[in-house]
C-alpha cells in the first residue's frame, strides 16, 4: 500500500511515466550500495595512525615542481604554485 502510494505522488509531482519509473527504481532497489567509509573512523577503529614514508613530502613537491616547470605554457598560477614550491624546498 505503501509503495502504490508513494509511486501515486510520484507520479503527480513528475507528470511522466518514465520518470517516475526511474525514481521508483532508484527508491525501491533492491542492489546494495558500497558505504564508503571514513579514513578517520578506520584509524580509531585500530587504535593505529596511517604510516608515512620519511621524505615522501620533499618528494612529492619535487614531483609537483619538476611538473609545473616542465609545462609549455605556463599560467599566472603556474608562476605563483613554482615560486611557492621553491620556497616550501628552501625551508626544508
Amino acid at each position: 500500500m505503501e509503495k502504490e502510494l508513494f509511486e501515486m505522488i510520484v507520479r503527480y509531482i513528475t507528470k511522466c511515466e518514465t520518470k517516475t519509473k526511474k525514481v521508483m527504481g532508484i527508491v525501491y532497489s533492491t542492489k546494495t550500495t558500497k558505504k564508503k567509509t571514513n579514513l578517520s573512523d578506520e584509524f580509531e577503529a585500530t587504535g593505529s595512525s596511517p604510516k608515512r614514508r620519511k621524505g615522501n613530502d620533499k618528494n612529492e613537491i619535487m614531483d609537483s615542481l619538476n611538473y609545473l616547470k616542465s609545462k609549455k605554457i605556463k599560467t599566472k598560477k603556474d608562476k605563483e604554485s613554482i615560486n611557492m614550491l621553491e620556497m616550501i624546498l628552501k625551508n626544508m
